[in-house]
């Protein structure tokens, strides 16, 4: 029987007030996996909803989630939904807060190094303390693999902030597979990342008001 870790993710946060004393993990752009987490949807539904809450330490590494399939596996056209509410707080060793201005998410190729699953375009939203972040822009790479949200920099406070984000993806695979879907995700690119973005090529972009 698989250890699994956590349908509904918190992590050692007691609350804003004390977020500076209690706050454990970070999670930034510093490379490697933060924090790895497993999750089942929502039963009797194709939704997955995580909650997460970490100190904001851009020399962190991000965090990898582990999306097990449902019970008759992922299906050739399936469209899943993931849900996470994240809240970022100030790094508690006195790390300078940084404005938070995009956040990336990428899914792995399966593990016969083909594409299983895609972000779907426009199946996803982006708020930060419960309106949309101001000036968001969506973009997908060419395979959509990898979504960025850019937006307007935030101010991360003493307090912390709250992302709310919505996404889709979608089993493009010719018959059903149990592998689970293994998502890396980090606020806050790498330095030089918007440059590589051009490099790329975007097939999506959006501004949303």
């Amino acid at each position: 029987m698989r250890d699994n870790k956590l349908h509904s993710l918190s992590v050692i946060i007691a609350s804003a007030a004390a977020s500076t004393a209690c706050a454990q993990i970070g999670l930034g752009y510093g490379g490697g996996v933060a924090f790895e987490s497993f999750h089942d949807a929502v039963p009797g539904t194709n939704e997955y909803r995580i909650d997460g809450q970490f100190a904001f330490d851009p020399g962190a590494g991000g965090w990898l989630k582990n999306l097990f399939a449902p019970p008759g596996g992922w299906l050739p056209g399936g469209v899943y939904v993931v849900h996470e509410t994240i809240t970022l707080f100030p790094d508690p060793t006195g790390v300078p807060t940084q404005p938070l201005s995009d956040w990336h998410e990428h899914i792995e190729l399966g593990s016969d190094g083909n594409i299983w699953d895609i972000w779907v375009d426009g199946g996803s939203m982006f708020n930060i303390n419960g309106t949309p972040a101001p000036g968001l822009m969506t973009m997908l790479n060419p395979s959509k693999t990898d979504i960025w949200f850019l937006f307007d920099p935030i101010d991360i406070g003493p307090a912390g902030i709250t992302l709310d984000i919505w996404k889709e993806f979608q089993f493009v695979g010719m018959q059903p597979m149990f592998d689970p879907v293994r998502i890396y995700e980090f606020p806050t690119p790498a330095p030089g990342a918007a440059a590589l973005l051009g490099i790329a090529g975007l097939c999506s972009a959006r501004r949303r008001r």
